[in-house]
């Protein structure tokens, strides 16, 4: 898990042009107006993943991760955010990410089976709900 300032530093630096030498991308689960997600796999050890890959634009939003001085991606900080103890099991974690010139690359676990939410529809309303194994409370 990606909780400290070493971590976010070696995400950002390190492995910023291995990506393609780490993961190998397969088909496409989803894709939006600034993106694409992929089902992958990461080549070490065969580890099902979700690879969400990320256009940069001009107005990208940036957040200041806490206890560090770092700008990081929204949604990297967000997701890191999360995945702080106490973490929830129902959030899907970021497993690690990369940093390009020209877009941001998110490795997250993609577990099987797994419910796609579309979250707008969920906030307004106009969702059937999430389907669940566990019935009515």
């Amino acid at each position: 898990m990606l909780f400290g300032a070493p971590d976010i530093v070696r995400n950002v630096f390190f492995y910023k042009a291995r990506f393609s030498a780490l993961y190998e991308a397969g088909k496409l689960l989803g894709q939006g107006s600034s993106g694409s997600v992929h089902a992958g796999t990461r080549k070490a050890d065969g580890m099902k993943v979700a690879l969400k890959f990320i256009s940069k634009a001009d107005d990208d939003e940036y957040l200041t991760f806490p206890g560090t001085s770092l700008r990081l991606p929204m949604e990297v900080a967000l997701h890191m955010m999360v995945s702080r103890p106490p973490a929830c099991d129902q959030v899907v974690e970021l497993l690690e990410w990369f940093d390009q010139p020209d877009r941001v690359f998110l490795v997250k676990e993609h577990p099987v089976p797994c419910v796609d939410v579309n979250i707008a529809a969920f906030c307004t309303g106009t969702s059937k709900g999430i389907p669940t194994d566990r019935g009515p409370p």
